[in-house]
């Protein structure tokens, strides 16, 4: 549990370091960006993820035409549903990627009621494309929580609805959830390889620093 605490307080610092007395300061006007949305930006991301994981990750994200853009995000995260039952220090962290397309479907509506819209804040549909890998294997495949020597491979691919509201110049939230399939293979060290393919949901609930261009 010291890891996760440790985790949860260095990423907490970093975040309010960068917080800003007055958010309202920041000017929403660009007029040299011909897209609704930002040209590109890049920043951090830590908190709920996957639903039951706890992470920090990194990200960057570009316009590919009026309210679509491309986001990118890599990350490292605890599985804390094992560790709640086990000892904590045995599961290390597991790396992931995410790819995703997404549409920011009411950006020009908050635009035109004058709200806060920089740093792409606004609701957003996506389609995401996930890749976790977890150095261990556990459920589903096996029933007693025992964590197993050998490797999981994961592959996601989901629907999101989320939404990112700015709370300073730099710092924002965003939550998302979304449902999809889940290919799973797993392979161990002392049985043979094991596949599956089941529904998935994902739910991220985060703070970020942004920054933007």
């Amino acid at each position: 549990m010291k890891k996760l605490l440790l985790l949860f307080a260095s990423s907490t610092l970093v975040l309010t370091s960068f917080a800003q007395v007055n958010p309202l300061a920041y000017n929403q006007n660009k007029n040299d960006n011909p897209f609704i949305v930002e040209n590109h930006s890049f920043g951090l991301k830590t908190g709920w993820m996957r639903y039951l994981n706890y992470g920090v990750s990194g990200f960057c994200e570009f316009s590919l035409a009026n309210r679509w853009t491309l986001y990118n995000e890599i990350y490292l995260s605890y599985d804390t549903y094992f560790p709640f039952r086990k000892d904590f220090n045995k599961l290390p962290l597991t790396p992931g990627i995410n790819i995703e397309p997404r549409w920011y479907f009411n950006i020009q509506k908050r635009s035109n009621k004058d709200k806060w819209t920089a740093n792409n804040a606004s609701n957003f549909l996506s389609f995401r494309l996930n890749y976790h890998h977890r150095n261990g294997i556990m459920t589903p495949f096996h029933e007693d929580n025992v964590l197993y020597s050998g490797n999981s491979y994961e592959f996601n691919a989901l629907l999101m609805f989320g939404m990112r509201r700015n709370l300073t110049k730099h710092i924002f939230f965003e939550g998302n959830v979304g449902l999809g399939i889940q290919y799973v293979k797993e392979k161990g060290v002392s049985f043979p390889v094991q596949e599956s393919i089941t529904p998935n949901v994902q739910l991220d609930l985060r703070f970020g620093i942004n920054w933007s261009k």
